[in-house]
């Protein structure tokens, strides 16, 4: 099992990343950059 990482516990992953990425975004700029918000 070491090494290996489920599908789900990957994309929970992602999306937290992105969660955070797009939340650093909102606080640095006044107006996030709403074409990056169709994440898959």
């Amino acid at each position: 099992m070491a090494g290996y990482i489920s599908r789900a516990a990957l994309r929970a992953y992602a999306d937290r990343e992105y969660e955070a990425e797009m939340a650093r975004r909102t606080i640095t700029s006044p107006e996030p950059d709403r074409k990056e918000v169709d994440h898959v």
